[in-house]
């Protein structure tokens, strides 16, 4: 079979012939389409094509968002999607935390796979946006400060990283990272063709000159700490990009501005320290060189006069010269000093530029965690997780030291790892179920951990049962025979050791194993170690060295008492038990009990000192990671290199097949399709599965699991003692069923609801129908009666005025009469004063108050009055308690200011200018708190480009709104932790919304291409939305005037009043002046007692309308009190079957 007929299989379980050739060949056939993902089963094989592919788009995620896994081809999403499904218990599973293992040698594309395995869980999560953007602009950040350039790999992981997504309800809501054994030799020395961290190399391409001698730096090649300093000169603009992107990550996750310019600062001070050079005096004592000697000597004359003025270090110049060259020890109070040779004081100079680096990672990766952790709210409730890791892959170079024996070690870690699971675990589980299984070989790398870690195997079983425990290794075996790291620890606490005698006793304890390979020289300190991946050749010289990692007691103190803060602050931490660095002064209570234990007496000669070695913190580490793995299912992937020359479209036969014969990945297609990758418990299988037979109260037994599964028509399954063994596709077909049954109850659900949906409103309505009619009767009828006594009240005010008059000319006939002078002209002479309203039986006539007294119901509001969120573009994302936090309103009408959105920009953004221009007056493309729809409106007759930036009504920060070509697009902005924007849901971090504006006018927003072309301008100079925000503190000013002056005056006069605040603009335009209605006064059909029955008091109800209405305002002038005979009330009882009431 030729290429072109190959590369078709996606899965390799499935082929019906089963060799090394033919997993081989297909797999080279699929990497020449580049097709670089293979199933193996559950298992995904990825091979690293050396180029940048198009299947990782927005849309490829798509397709695989809560998809099946065998819907879709093979890719790293499809697996990020399985174990988010499994951690929900999508498709019956039990909800569990899930793990993805990512294994392979350096340079495999182990990172890049973690990357996108959190970008994918990310999406699938729909969790805080601005949590997820700081999530994903973690791995760029430590890539930044953890690695490096290798002869194997270009950008090698020079530290290992657990990541634990942490995941409540489905949503993301933190994560915390645990690194592993960062490689801190690498800051002061690298091998041929390779280079110190990336970090290095970003600073001198991506600071300015004014910074470059700020932090004490000149050119790369000038530093000793940088062997190969002119390499980074040709890789500039590649290095000034990534240096801008470390700044957006940083400023992203929430770094301020002045913990950047500490850590810059650190180091700078790291570098500087490394080109400080020494000599012997006349005393044999090192000294530092002075300023007449070679080229290296004036860098460390140039660091020395930096340091008073730059506080590289904050340290002073002859105390850091002293503790370099010097040491000190306390003996009956007498202080002992002892001078230091020229390569010691070397070693303690490197010793220290090593501590402050691996300090400096330690406290950006507790910085990381600090700012991702879950919220206090998350406390107590369930919380799951999905954990990624990525660790070094295996090395093998030309001199391996220890750091290489500690990655291999790993290595040999998660082999084992993977072949208990996939192998020993499943071929025991099938023994004790009695299942027919034909055991599967595969090469077993026991030995080498038993070396390593001091495990001696007597008994398979025993060994299995152990491993699933998974406490600390030298507990869990036998500690014969002694193992490297152990004898390297011993070695270490005794200050005579050398790495020579290190590997005399490793070649007396452990030269009769076989996977231990002895020097044919002797004297030299070399020493083999036979991995699963291959033999390898190791240098012991630096081995004591390096795993004691101790620095002297005067070195410490003097950076304890630093003037940078950021250096005082790393420094006072404390190492925990597993090499991490606790900010807080914790420690574990592990670490506590062995401090108090008491020495064995073979112990006892030791020193006293009982400071963790490198090798144990990494061992105990190496045993945690191991117990979180183990509590979690899961997920292998098996990364593959396809040549040595970091290539594209390469495949070496040779290279690659050995990968897949020391991974196993002949074994495990075996095992994936002649095996049972499920096994579940009769009780789980009947609660997972019991909905296929349509029934939920089932007996968990033999005989029904039985039933279900022929009832899915599934094939080549096995029932054992007390579970039901299925193969890896079998989970597929079962959720096929359980969707279909789960559908079927769906739309049973769904008809009877609609049922029992519409029967109820059938009833509503009649009822509502009802009362409507019933309604309608009592306002006709209170119409026609109010008509009748309002005609009646008007014949008997014209007959008081005839009477009036009667009266009037009665009297003035009497007083003709009587010939009395006349009287003077009085005014007013026609004016009655009506009788008293309690003369007439009426209530007191109340004062209506004015407009801003009106309590409005929410239920006569508008559509047009209703609130509305701001809505954008873009995946919606919950958020909760980030900076876009919900304003705290009350009930409002429209053009009601929000008291906290004010309060909020008056506090925060006013002092800063966030919004005003070059002149000091606001921005013209700035507005107020606008809502939505007004913003729509501003821009519906603009042409395309036109935009504004407008205080969001309902979160702290501000949304971007412009015109496109046939709608308007809303993009919330926040800002992060140092004050910075960000548009919500992308990953670019800017200093100032005015320099939002300049880069989006040039570049697009989105990837549809939209830019920034014309400023949306206020409507009215005269009267602009943003008044509201600068006559706030005015208000408050004037009232906190007022309330001391009447304080200081003691009296109530209002002569001290403040002048009137300038009238606030209006969100729209103003209507016209006219009398306002009065307040719909309360209804009472209440009789008063002590009146008749006959009369009650019954206000004439009037529809309510919208105040703006000027026909409404005309008919609702008054409302006059009525009096309502015992005629109407009687009707009104007698027609409509209820009493009159309040």
């Amino acid at each position: 079979m030729d290429d072109r007929k190959r590369g078709g299989t996606d899965d390799l379980a499935t082929l019906s012939e089963l060799n090394e050739e033919i997993i081989l060949h297909e797999l080279r056939a699929r990497y020449s389409q580049d097709v670089i993902y293979t199933y193996v089963g559950d298992i995904l094989i990825a091979l690293n094509p050396f180029k940048p592919l198009e299947i990782y788009h927005k849309s490829t995620a798509e397709t695989y968002k809560m998809a099946q896994k065998s819907s879709q081809p093979p890719h790293i999403f499809a697996i990020a999607n399985s174990a988010y499904q499994a951690m929900l218990g999508v498709g019956g599973a039990s909800p569990n935390s899930q793990c993805c293992v990512i294994s392979g040698e350096s340079g495999a594309g182990k990172t890049e796979s973690a990357k996108l395995l959190i970008s994918q869980l990310v999406e699938l999560s729909r969790g805080t946006s601005q949590l997820e953007q700081q999530i994903l602009q973690v791995n760029p950040l430590l890539e930044a400060f953890g690695n490096a350039q290798t002869l194997m790999n270009d950008n090698s992981s020079r530290f290992g990283k657990y990541i634990q997504l942490k995941f409540q309800q489905g949503m993301v809501i933190g994560a915390k990272i645990s690194e592993y054994l960062l490689e801190k030799s690498r800051v002061v020395r690298q091998s041929r063709g390779e280079e110190n961290f990336h970090i290095f190399y970003y600073l001198f391409a991506g600071l300015s000159a004014d910074e470059h001698s700020k932090y004490g730096l000149t050119r790369p090649d000038k530093y000793r700490y940088l062997c190969d300093g002119t390499a980074s000169l040709k890789k500039v603009k590649k290095n000034k990009m990534m240096f801008n992107e470390l700044l957006n990550a940083m400023d992203m996750v929430g770094f301020l501005d002045e913990e950047q310019e500490d850590l810059f600062t650190v180091l700078g001070g790291v570098l500087n320290m490394g080109n400080i050079a020494f000599e012997m005096d006349e005393n044999e004592g090192a000294i530092v060189k002075d300023a007449h000697g070679p080229l290296k000597m004036a860098a460390f004359r140039a660091f020395a006069l930096l340091i008073p003025r730059q506080k590289l270090l904050g340290v002073d110049t002859e105390k850091l010269a002293e503790v370099l060259t010097s040491t000190s020890t306390t003996t009956r109070g007498s202080v002992i000093k002892r001078r230091l040779k020229d390569h010691q004081a070397m070693d303690v100079r490197d010793a220290t530029s090593k501590a402050m680096y691996g300090r400096l990672f330690g406290w950006i990766v507790n910085k990381v965690n600090q700012l991702l952790a879950p919220p206090l709210a998350s406390r107590g409730e369930e919380v799951t997780e999905i954990g990624i890791l990525d660790i070094f892959g295996f090395e093998h170079f030309e001199k391996n030291s220890f750091e290489q024996a500690c990655i291999n070690l790993a290595n040999e870690q998660l082999q084992f790892f993977f072949n208990q699971h996939i192998f020993l675990w499943e071929q025991e589980e099938y023994k004790k179920e009695g299942i027919d299984w034909t055991s599967v070989t595969f090469a077993d790398n026991k030995p080498v951990l038993a070396k390593f870690k001091s495990w001696h195997i007597l008994n398979p079983r025993l060994a299995l049962v152990l491993f699933g425990m998974m406490q600390i290794s030298l507990d869990l075996f036998l500690n014969k025979p002694i193992g490297v790291l152990a004898l390297l620890d011993e070695e270490s606490h005794f200050p005579q050791s050398t790495d020579h005698s290190f590997v005399e006793k490793l070649r007396q304890n452990c030269g009769k194993s076989n996977v231990f390979i002895k020097s044919r020289q002797s004297n030299t300190n070399l020493f083999g170690i036979c991995h699963y991946a291959g033999k390898v050749e190791y240098d012991a010289t630096g081995f004591l060295e390096k795993n004691r990692d101790t620095l002297p007691p005067g070195v410490m103190n003097m950076l304890r008492r630093s003037d940078n803060s950021l250096i005082t602050t790393i420094f006072s931490g404390t190492v925990t038990r597993t090499g991490t660095l606790a900010l807080q002064g914790r420690v574990s209570k592990g670490n506590v009990v062995r401090r108090t234990k008491r020495l064995s007496k073979a112990r006892q000669g030791m020193p006293a000192t009982k400071k963790p070695t490198v090798g144990a913190q990494f061992k105990t580490s190496l045993g945690i990671l191991m117990e979180r793995m183990t509590a979690a299912s899961p997920h292998f992937i098996r990364c593959i290199k396809p040549n040595h020359d970091k290539i594209s479209d390469s495949f070496d036969l040779k290279y690659v097949r050995e990968q897949l014969a020391y991974t196993g990945v002949l074994e495990t297609t075996r095992i994936r399709r002649e095996g049972f990758a499920l096994r579940i418990s009769f009780a789980d299988f009947i609660d997972r599965y019991k909905l296929v037979l349509y029934t939920t109260n089932l007996p968990k037994t033999e005989s029904n699991c039985r039933q279900i599964l022929k009832k899915s028509n599934l094939h080549g399954w096995q029932i054992g003692q007390t579970k039901v063994f299925l193969k890896y596709w079998h989970a597929d077909k079962l959720a096929d069923q359980l969707l279909k049954a789960q559908e079927a109850v769906i739309t049973i659900q769904k008809v009877v609801r609609g049922f029992v949906a519409r029967r109820k409103y059938k009833r509503l309505r009649e009822e509502a129908m009802m009362n409507s009619r019933k309604t309608a009767t009592l306002l006709q009828l209170s119409i026609t009666c109010g008509n009748k006594l309002y005609h009646k009240q008007e014949e008997l005010m014209q007959q008081d005025n005839k009477e009036k008059e009667e009266i009037l000319r009665k009297r003035t006939m009497n007083y003709i009469a009587l010939n009395f002078p006349p009287p003077p002209p009085e005014e007013d002479e026609d004016y009655f004063p009506p009788p008293p309203p309690d003369a007439l039986g009426l209530p007191p006539k109340q004062s209506h108050g004015s407009l801003d007294e009106i309590e409005i119901d929410d239920e006569f509001l508008t559509e047009d009055m209703e609130d509305e969120e701001d809505v954008f573009i873009g995946q919606p994302h919950p958020i909760k308690g980030a900076f876009g936090g919900v304003v705290n309103k009350a009930a409002y009408v429209p053009h009601i200011l929000s008291t906290g959105a004010v309060q909020w920009f008056q506090e925060t953004q006013a002092p800063k200018g966030v919004v005003q221009d070059e002149s000091g007056g606001f921005s013209v493309w700035f507005h107020g708190i606008i809502s939505r729809r007004e913003s729509e409106r501003l821009l519906s007759n603009k042409p395309v480009g036109c935009f504004l930036i407008r205080v969001s009504e309902s979160r702290f920060g501000y949304t971007l709104s412009y015109r496109v070509k046939s709608r308007c697009k809303h993009y919330m902005i926040d800002q992060t932790r140092s004050g910075k924007f960000l548009i919500v849901g992308m990953q670019r971090v800017y200093k100032s919304l005015k320099e939002m504006v300049n880069i989006h006018k040039r570049e697009p927003i989105n990837s549809e291409g939209d830019v920034l072309i014309e400023p949306c301008g206020q409507e009215s100079e005269e009267e602009a939305d943003y008044v509201e925000l600068i006559n706030v503190l005015e208000e408050k000013k004037y009232v906190a005037l007022r309330d001391v002056n009447r304080n200081k005056n003691n009296n109530n006069d209002d002569d001290d009043a403040p002048p009137p605040l300038p009238p606030k603009s209006p969100k729209s335009p103003k209507p016209k002046e006219e009398t306002l209605p009065p307040p719909i006064p309360a209804r009472n059909y209440q009789v008063r007692s002590g009146e008749p029955a006959s009369r009650i008091s019954l206000p004439l109800r009037y529809e309510r309308r919208n105040p703006r209405d000027s026909c409404c305002r005309e008919s609702c002038q008054e409302v006059w009190p009525l009096h309502a005979s015992r005629t109407f009330a009687s009707l009104a009882t007698r027609n409509l079957g209820f009493r009159l009431g309040s």
